[in-house]
């Protein structure tokens, strides 16, 4: 039924998209000369409805199914997800979220997985169109309607790689980062150790050297960096420039990733908060600096010099 967005804060942050969702779909065969007039017909609708964002109804079958998407991703019972997944696929074929929320949730091996996330891409593919797709090529996350596709095209890539097809996951990789240049879900945070751990260093150094990701500052982005540099240049002193960036960014995580786990209890929010950070960061990059040889000796040994 039409009404009114749900102003709840759902667990899985793809189900907060529907907004953005219903804000294309009021805009989409809107024509204006400038942006302001754009944002002046917005702020017209806000105040007309509230300032809250009005639905429209859906009478598509893939704009009724994308809404039960976005309801599903709102849903934490995996139950109910899944049937709401198979009923979105029976709306229309074409619902990437579909296919990417059954791979989560219901595929039990990464075949499975594999298997479910292609037919997602192409079921994107389908129904953005070729044409759109090419028009808008690099900045396909700007436009609300192509998600789906571009969490489907990201699973597979994730998924090949998982089922132990590295070449076929990486075509999906350099394909995802060609539809969305500033790489919006940041599969770069992911890719760029699974290179380095794999030995793959000047396809990382290709990555880690895009002009879109120059001011990353993540911490685990400049540990990485660390890491490749160290792996392809050995203890050189571009390798301790790029080693002592990461540990200005979060100290902390560097010493979890060296192993030296006896560190103060948090004693404020900010702390706590800066805790948390290094912990994710230490978990996921501990394996990649401990497979690339030397580099946890190197890391303990920068480490125990500037204590």
């Amino acid at each position: 039924m039409p009404g009114i967005v749900n102003a709840g804060i759902p667990q899985d942050d793809r189900a907060l998209e529907v907004g953005s969702w219903h804000i294309a779909r009021l805009m989409r065969r809107k024509k204006f000369d400038t942006p302001e007039q754009a944002q002046a017909h917005f702020e017209a609708l806000l105040r007309e409805h509230g300032g809250r964002i009005p639905e429209k109804p859906a009478a598509r079958p893939e704009d009724r199914a994308q809404l039960t998407m976005y309801r599903a991703f709102a849903e934490s019972a995996p139950r109910k997800r899944v049937a709401m997944a198979r009923e979105a696929l029976r709306l229309s074929s074409l619902c990437a979220d579909a296919y990417v929320l059954l791979a989560e949730d219901e595929a039990g091996t990464p075949a499975e997985r594999v298997a479910l996330l292609r037919e997602g891409v192409l079921a994107g593919e389908r129904l953005l169109g070729e044409r759109f797709i090419k028009k808008n090529l690099g900045d396909l996350w700007g436009h609300v309607q192509a998600r789906p596709f571009l969490r489907a095209q990201l699973g597979l890539a994730e998924a090949l790689w998982e089922n132990g097809m590295p070449v076929e996951s990486l075509t999906e990789y350099r394909v995802l980062f060609e539809l969305d240049r500033g790489d919006h879900q940041g599969a770069r945070y992911t890719l760029a150790p699974l290179l380095v751990g794999a030995g793959m260093n000047a396809e990382a150094l290709e990555l880690m050297d895009r002009r879109e990701f120059a001011e990353d500052a993540d911490p685990g982005w400049l540990y990485t960096r660390a890491l490749l540099t160290f792996s392809m240049m050995g203890d050189i002193h571009a390798a301790r420039v790029d080693l002592e960036k990461a540990l200005d960014a979060c100290r902390e995580a560097g010493l979890l990733i060296a192993g030296f786990d006896n560190l103060p209890e948090p004693s404020s929010k900010e702390a706590a908060e800066r805790a948390a950070e290094a912990d994710e960061v230490a978990g996921e990059l501990r394996p990649y600096w401990g497979v690339v040889k030397g580099a946890m000796p190197w890391l303990q040994a920068v480490l125990q010099g500037s204590r």
